[in-house]
């Protein structure tokens, strides 16, 4: 196809910047040289424009080729030739490195946010030296690698997608929405270039190079941003409009006629508002021409002159007729949004739990525990000058990077690609949060990118500034420091992470990204990797021993990595990677921090969630793909399957909405099944209604293994022990799996997927990485789920996410540069008029509905007992010390607070008809005394010591440990009077619940069943530690569900518990008490 010319458009002339300044004499100013309109505006004394003087005069102070215009790339005006100089000169390699697109760190940081007043402009340091010279090499790798991919075809294990129903031509359509954006970005640029060199008398830029003064500025400068000040109330009205607009989805003309509706409001038109939300921000997106087809980002020496897309099967022109870009990827900067972070107090000493966190060495709780963590410390960061160790600072950060294909549509036919990092130093309550997920760009559809590194260019400009160091506003010491940032991990599924690695993936003859198992070929064109393959002639080896696999590690994998790109002819590249399943050098092999494939784990939800339970599933149901499943012993026949269903549908009423979404009848709307409901029926309610339904008993024990195995994956801390647990105990699943659904017949080889492979490095990822809660990837699902409603336009769904994730990203910079997080919040605050809480019940709160009445002579008999039980005293005591004659007040709602659950009490509080029963719960207690001293909360569960001996007041006591449950119905508080007897000085308050408990025994299956209820008790508040769920049984049996011990997903985005042994630090509680309760919730882990 020829190649299309493109005009060669004339720039516009810039306007003319008035020249006309003068002194202004406010005290902000200090008789800087300021626009009259300026000085009139200081002299009236607004406030923002006061800041603003202060932020504008320090920009005024950087050199030309700091302008905000380089903020935008070089847009080519005349069509190159695609034969690009194999060979560039010194000179060329320097212009067109990494960097070609005229955006440096110092061009980032030239944004008008107060965190970049007054920078020093310095000659250049060792650390500006050795990141250009990263960034230069690492462009110079990349640019002689897509030279031999030029030509190359995929083969047909790739994963390279190119539906053949889809227009070559379907992104035509953005070339005017993009256009009318990047003209009207322009024209804002010029607008606001007015205001941004202010310059001294002399006409020469000022360098200010004294630390002490620019301490003092920025200090000076963040006082009056965080305080509140620097906006008036009309400014955010015009802010929270904007954030409606977008938060909401409001379309243009929706957001144009607020302005009728509230005509005092002094709103703006959207442009207007648009520019000053960027003013305020400090950042812009970065636009960037790639192929319409999303094959590559024309940026980079290797694509940036190119008018055509490199790619042989595409070959689609760069550009339209008139000389702009058919389609572009728009960029979002990363290392202003760290600095912000960094620059607001609360957030920034949030940001210190990463080097004040207590680690144990035998523990696993977070990513932090993980040996790939360990192990960097200590470590030289390469190229450092002078040399400094990886996380030597408090203030490191460490980031994670997670991407995923991501449909805008159902049918899934087009995809883009969000890129996400993740700040790891904030604490797991907020770390996964969305207004922390950083998003910097969507890689557009319709198709899967050819060179996805193209799109992660301008990523990893930034993210070598930051390991080799930039300087940044710490806002806890009021100073400034070297700011470094170093990426440990990525995540995502497995066609993701093999696009990001350059691996062949799930198909290839190689296709584990963590070690080296040879997959075969059965009858089809798939590979399947089973560890045993001793009846196929031509398998070598025959067998694999789950315990000594072929490891991959960081330096074989980059060798083999190189070696492929180092192949002359492309017949030797593909052999190669064929062999070595990778198929050239990621881009983000050159980040020092990372350790390739080690630092990129299976995502735990994908593998299991999404893939190893629907298999299992099709297995019971005979559905799974085209396999003889007659006479099989894991077949569920159609009845008890339909059964099962309606079992499933039954519990929605009985477990309560805080374990997340309640699966539907999995018999009948399995197809409606999230990720979420998948986790929630394998851990909570497949272990019981699955029991007894299998031909052969064994099928169900194997599944049990199975969920007790994911039970430890998910627990709050592992141990070394569960760490080995863990190991053996998937490897030994595993083969069992062969040997009951595989069978070792060949024509059964599909059985044999690389997710039932991927679990054997379940164990071997917590103990490298931590915890899967760390790298799953529900908080990226979260994030593409958000995406969806911004999409207003079936012909522009990919300029309407960009649009919407750079709206977010500016929104949330201005919260937290200016401290304007509540003040941005639309959400109608809860007002707690009639909340109860108590100082010395810091883990609750009670909440209406309130009744206060007198109690009957059984409650107060009740209440009477728990209470001689408690002060170690007899009944007759405290009946004439507690009289109870006046109405006791009462309350309806209990809530644990720190991420706990909201439990009912059942007398006080109507479930509706259609609600989730949350008056079950577990009361973990350990109380000495002679009676069962149990709190149940709607249904729940307790462990208390209960006396042996307790009907024998004469022999001593011997306590043993039981878990109890039982429905809470009322919640009493009562105020003790001071009294010698029971040894309180003053008035207490003691606040107590009535439970039914329930008569449940331990299952083989370690799940607690009752029938009946028990009697009715009266415990201390203190020991309720969460709600619990039920699943019907045939003989009106019920089964108890208890998520206690796990991290579901969530728990993961809302919040969880954790159990522990503690001593009681209470004064209203004997001094003998002792419990073995659930410390407060201590963790949110998400979203």
């Amino acid at each position: 196809m020829a190649k299309q010319k493109r005009k060669n458009n004339a720039e516009p002339p810039k306007r003319q910047k008035s020249q006309q300044k003068t002194i202004c004499n406010c005290s902000v100013c200090c008789g800087k040289l300021v626009a009259y309109a300026t000085k009139r505006r200081h002299e009236a004394g607004l406030g923002a424009v006061e800041l603003r003087a202060n932020v504008v005069q320090s920009l005024g102070k950087r050199p030309p080729s700091m302008s905000t215009h380089s903020l935008q790339p070089a847009k080519k005006k005349a069509a190159i030739s695609n034969d690009h100089p194999a060979v560039l000169t010194a000179q060329s390699q320097t212009a067109n490195s990494l960097d070609s697109y005229n955006h440096h760190p110092t061009e980032l940081e030239q944004s008008r946010s107060i965190d970049d007043a007054a920078p020093r402009v310095p000659s250049p340091t060792p650390q500006d030296t050795t990141s250009e010279a990263r960034i230069q090499e690492i462009a110079l790798n990349q640019w002689r690698g897509c030279l031999r991919r030029q030509h190359r075809s995929p083969s047909v294990d790739d994963d390279v997608y190119f539906a053949g129903d889809v227009d070559p031509h379907d992104g035509d359509h953005l070339l005017n929405m993009d256009v009318d954006a990047l003209q009207g970005a322009e024209e804002e640029e010029e607008e606001l270039a007015d205001i941004e060199v202010d310059k001294h008398p002399d006409g020469v830029n000022q360098e200010v190079d004294d630390t002490t003064f620019r301490c003092a500025f920025q200090r000076e400068a963040a006082a009056v941003a965080l305080s509140g000040e620097v906006f008036d109330e009309a400014e955010l009205l015009l802010l929270r409009m904007y954030a409606l607009k977008v938060e909401d989805h409001l379309t243009e003309r929706t957001f144009n006629r607020l302005f009728k509706v509230f005509p005092n409001s002094g709103q703006t038109t959207l442009k207007l508002t648009k520019k000053h939300v960027r003013f305020l921000s400090g950042f812009q997106p970065i636009q960037y021409d790639c192929c319409i087809n999303s094959c590559v980002c024309f940026v980079g020496p290797q694509y940036k002159d190119l008018d055509r897309c490199p790619y042989e099967k595409c070959r689609e022109p760069r550009y339209k007729e008139n000389g702009q870009p058919r389609k572009v990827f728009e960029y979002i900067p990363l290392i202003p949004r760290l600095k912000a972070q960094m620059a607001n107090p609360t957030l920034a000493k949030a940001m210190r739990y990463r080097s004040e966190r207590e680690s144990s060495p035998q523990d696993t709780e977070d990513v932090f525990d993980g040996t790939h963590y360990k192990s960097l410390l200590g470590k030289m960061v390469p190229s450092s000058n002078p040399p400094i160790p990886f996380f030597s600072d408090p203030r490191d950060v460490a980031l994670g990077i997670s991407t995923d294909g991501f449909g805008p549509f159902e049918h899934r036919d087009k995809t883009c690609w969000p890129i996400i990092l993740f700040n790891y130093n904030l604490p797991p309550d907020i770390r996964f949060q969305k207004q922390y997920c950083i998003n910097v760009g969507t890689i557009p559809g319709p198709k899967k990118p050819w060179d996805v590194d193209s799109f992660l260019f301008a990523l990893m400009e930034e993210l070598v500034r930051l390991e080799i160091g930039i300087e940044a506003f710490d806002s806890l010491t009021l100073t400034f420091f070297d700011f470094h940032c170093y990426v440990i991990l990525g995540f995502g599924d497995i066609p993701a992470m093999s696009l990001i690695l350059h691996m062949k993936g799930q198909n290839g003859l190689v296709p584990c990204r963590l070690c080296d198992i040879q997959a075969i070929r059965g009858a089809s064109k798939i590979h399947y990797v089973p560890l045993n393959r001793e009846n196929f002639r031509k398998a070598n080896p025959a067998k694999y021993d789950p315990a000594k696999l072929p490891m991959r590690t960081h330096d074989d994998f980059i060798r083999k990595a190189k070696e492929v790109d180092a192949a002359v002819t492309i017949a030797e590249e593909d052999r190669l990677s064929k062999k070595y399943g990778i198929k050239g050098l990621p881009i983000l092999s050159n980040l020092s921090s990372l350790s390739i494939p080690s630092s990129f784990p299976y995502d735990f939800m994908h593998l299991i969630w999404e893939n190893l339970m629907k298999n299992l599933i099709s297995f019971w149901t005979s559905d799974f793909k085209d396999l003889d499943h007659k006479q099989k012993g894991y077949i569920i026949k159609k009845a008890n399957w339909e059964k099962i269903g309606e079992e499933t549908a039954a519990s929605r009423s009985t477990i309560p909405s805080s374990f997340g979404a309640a699966p539907p009848n999995i018999a009948t709307k399995q197809s409606q099944m999230t990720a979420e409901m998948y986790a929630n029926w394998t851990l909570f309610i497949a272990p019981i209604v699955l029991k007894g339904r299998f031909r052969n008993a064994k099928y169900y024990s194997h599944f049990m293994e199975l969920v007790m195995l994911l039970r430890l994956c998910l627990s709050f801390k592992i141990t070394r022990a569960m760490r080995e647990e863990i190991k053996n105990g998937f490897r030994k699943w595993v083969l069992s799996y062969e040997e009951l659904y595989y069978e070792r017949d060949p024509d059964r080889l599909s059985t044999c997927p690389l997710t039932i492979h991927a679990l054997l490095h379940i164990a071997d990822s917590i103990e490298t990485m931590g915890p899967v809660w760390t790298y799953w990837a529900w908080p990226m699902e979260r994030h593409c789920n958000k995406l969806l409603p911004s999409i207003r336009s079936r012909r522009h769904p990919y300029v309407c996410i960009s649009t919407f994730v750079s709206a977010v990203a500016q929104l949330d910079q201005i919260r937290l540069k200016y401290n304007l997080v509540d003040a941005l919040n639309l959400d109608p605050v809860k007002k707690d008029a009639h909340v109860y809480t108590h100082a010395l019940y810091p883990g609750f709160k009670l909440a209406p509905t309130k009744r206060e009445e007198t109690l009957s002579k059984s409650l107060k008999k009740l209440i009477w007992g728990a209470l001689a039980t408690r002060y170690q005293v007899k009944s007759d005591i405290v009946k004439r010390i507690v009289k109870l004659n006046t109405p006791v007040l009462q309350y309806g709602r209990v809530t644990r607070l720190n991420g706990g659950d909201l439990m009912y009490a059942r007398d006080l509080v109507k479930q509706w008809e259609d609600g989730r029963d949350a008056s079950y719960v577990r009361v973990s207690r350990t109380v000495a005394g002679h009676s069962l001293n149990m709190l149940k909360v709607c249904m729940m569960q307790y462990t208390l010591l209960v006396d042996r001996h307790a009907r024998s007041h004469n022999r001593a006591s011997v306590f043993d440990e039981r878990n109890f449950f039982g429905q809470l119905l009322r919640t009493f508080v009562i105020t003790v009077p001071a009294s010698k007897r029971l040894k309180l000085a003053n008035p207490t308050v003691v606040i107590l619940a009535l439970i039914r408990s329930v008569k449940a025994n331990k299952g083989t299956d370690n799940t607690f069943y009752y029938k009946k209820n028990g009697a009715l008790e009266v415990v201390d508040l203190a020991t309720v530690q969460c709600v619990v769920g039920r699943v019907p049984c045939p003989g009106k049996e019920w089964a108890i569900v208890d998520r206690s011990d796990v991290i579901t997903h969530d728990r993961a985005l809302k919040g969880r518990s954790r159990r522990g042994s503690l001593v009681v630090l209470n004064s209203s509680l004997s001094s003998t008490t002792r419990c073995t309760a659930s410390r407060a919730p201590v963790y949110k882990l998400l979203i």
